[in-house]
């Protein structure tokens, strides 16, 4: 009803209002949004009662919004600045719907539509506590609603993808600082700290082991290639892990698989020190029985072939216990101790069976003498495999003629040995 005396009053109105949208922060107060209240009341041309108290109402809800305390956050350009931070959360995909200042649910709120919530009289009810509740100072807050739960599978990868995005979003508003939390955020930060972290373990634990092994072998090469045969079995046992729970390839077995998204950062730790544990427990085992052939003056290859042979079917007796220890993990109804199963089976048997089998052999046979650096060795005087029988009627020769056979710590070496 009052449509032809506001068209009258617009220019003096938006001159009013454009005012308050540029003065810099801190210039408004008290005593001015008075004086502009009365200007507008008592102008040149009276303003209706309700124009007035609508005036009164936006200058109120500016000057509130300006207020030095928010900084830029409530002011134009900082509704602008968190319209686009939002833009960047749709984004990265799976944002159900947000709540805060600048977003509603589903509807997005810019500055003149924040100051039109503040006048009006039913949704200033609404709109203002909701203000209040999420901005404090010049901090505000917004909350994400996702499609998935929010600490369920892909909650961690949405995390990444978000603090990837909001990243960008800070590079391009200067000033500005966002930050994720809950939800998945801690398990996130948590999962970071363990990988990042691992690095310095791995360094430290391998490192110490090497030197205690040089100590008791007094070799170089022994330790080093300890070191390489331990990081080749974790490559494998997380490479294997990774196939198993990040890729569909099993998902046609076993259909529970689609639901784990990766391998949880809790079974990192763990299943690294265990793995590290026994396959140097199996290593020592088998580099012990080869030393101590060496040292009955065998060969270096026939020191390694009687050596996997006298602890072949210990090792693999070990291996097969062992993996059927660890198999009762499978079924437990904790995804975490499903994982650490799976890991667990797989790097025993594949240290059993494929390292201390095939590599640790392979590696000490191309060595050869080296495998021994600096130790000196006794001078070989034999070179009959086990099981293996010359063609002078069967027996084991000295290979260094005229030699003979002496006392040694397996008993008398007799020449019919093999």
């Amino acid at each position: 009803g009052n449509l032809g005396t506001l068209k009258d009053e617009a220019p003096e109105i938006v001159q009013n209002i454009a005012h308050f949208r540029k003065v810099s922060v801190g210039q408004i107060d008290t005593s001015e949004r008075k004086a502009w209240m009365q200007k507008v009341t008592m102008g040149s041309k009276p303003a209706s009662d309700d124009v007035a108290a609508f005036m009164a109402g936006i200058i109120d809800a500016v000057g509130t919004m300006s207020s030095q305390d928010h900084g830029m956050l409530l002011l134009p350009s900082g509704f602008s600045a968190m319209s686009d931070l939002c833009s960047a959360l749709q984004a990265v995909g799976n944002v159900s719907s947000m709540v805060g200042g600048q977003w509603v649910l589903r509807n997005r709120i810019n500055w003149i539509t924040a100051v039109g919530l503040h006048v009006h009289p039913q949704l200033s009810k609404l709109y203002v506590p909701l203000l209040g509740s999420h901005t404090n100072k010049n901090m505000a807050l917004l909350e994400v609603h996702t499609t998935f739960p929010s600490i369920g599978a892909g909650g961690t990868t949405w995390v990444t993808k978000v603090r990837k995005a909001l990243k960008a979003w800070e590079s391009s508003h200067p000033g500005y600082k966002a930050e994720l939390s809950g939800g998945a955020s801690e398990a996130a930060d948590t999962g970071a700290e363990i990988v990042a972290g691992m690095k310095t373990y791995l360094t430290v634990i391998t490192g110490g082991i090497m030197v205690v092994v040089y100590v008791s072998f007094h070799s170089v090469l022994i330790p080093l290639r300890l070191g390489l045969a331990l990081i080749f079995t974790l490559a494998a046992t997380f490479g294997v892990g990774a196939i198993v729970y990040q890729t569909p390839l099993l998902h046609g077995l076993f259909p529970g698989l689609k639901y784990f998204n990766g391998i949880s950062y809790q079974v990192f730790p763990m299943v690294t020190g265990i793995c590290i544990a026994l396959g140097l427990d199996y290593d020592i085992f088998l580099v012990s029985r080869i030393v101590e052939f060496r040292q009955a003056r065998f060969t270096d290859r026939a020191s390694i072939f009687r050596g996997m042979t006298k602890t072949g079917d210990v090792i693999s007796g070990a291996g097969i216990i062992m993996s059927l220890a660890f198999s009762g993990l499978l079924f437990s109804d904790k995804l975490m101790f499903q994982q650490f199963g799976v890991l667990l089976i797989t790097s025993v048997l594949f240290d059993t069976f494929v390292v201390r089998t095939v590599l640790v052999p392979a590696m000490m046979l191309i060595a050869q003498e080296w495998n021994w650096w600096p130790r000196r060795m006794p001078p070989p005087i034999h070179d009959v495999l086990e099981g293996e029988v010359q063609s002078c009627g069967g027996l084991s020769a000295p290979i260094l003629g005229g030699e003979a056979l002496q006392e040694n710590s397996f008993g008398r070496a007799r020449h019919h040995e093999g």
